[in-house]
């Protein structure tokens, strides 16, 4: 994966991509379906996927990463639906998870943007984000280090902040149903 990321920063995507696969083979093998390094191999593979506007790919990336950091023993989050996400109860590693959420609200605000201009994928963006607002507040609740929850606030912003653009976003693409006023 070292490997992977070292191609990707010299925007060799091919490469990188390769290897990044290689990777979640070793990874599979030694672990099973479940694990942070997993789906951290499934978050770069999604980044990739990402920057070259491939957003599909992207998307089913993300998913499978976050199926990878939930455990087994809870209602068993195993949906590859993209307009599925997990319930915060159990995860195998909090940041990797916020950051597999964070990813596919991007994704999905970029295929908004460059692809589709469906308002059906800023809803889930921003339900993706909801759902980083109560894990956030679940690691917050569970870490006793001060750093670290510094560390987490300046994540929580950047959540907070593409909240906000996207329910803007929304805002300017639907209407106010209701009857105007006779006067």
């Amino acid at each position: 994966s070292y490997l992977g990321q070292t191609y990707s920063l010299m925007n060799d995507s091919k490469t990188a991509s390769g290897y990044y696969e290689k990777s979640l083979a070793l990874y599979k093998k030694s672990y099973g379906e479940k694990h942070p390094d997993i789906a951290n191999a499934y978050n770069q593979l999604g980044i990739l996927k990402l920057d070259q506007q491939n957003y599909e790919e992207a998307l089913i990336n993300f998913q499978k990463a976050i199926i990878a950091n939930v455990p087994y023993p809870i209602p068993y989050f195993s949906s590859e639906d993209l307009k599925r996400n997990p319930t915060i109860k159990e995860y195998y590693n909090g940041n990797g998870l916020l950051y597999s959420l964070r990813y596919k609200a991007k994704s999905l605000e970029s295929q908004y943007y460059g692809n589709t201009l469906k308002i059906d994928d800023l809803e889930l963006a921003l339900s993706c984000l909801h759902t980083c607002d109560s894990l956030i507040d679940d690691i917050r609740q569970n870490s006793s280090d001060e750093s670290d929850k510094i560390a987490l606030g300046e994540i929580a912003n950047e959540v907070y902040e593409d909240a906000v653009r996207i329910a803007h976003a929304m805002s300017e693409v639907t209407f106010d149903a209701r009857p105007l006023k006779e006067e």
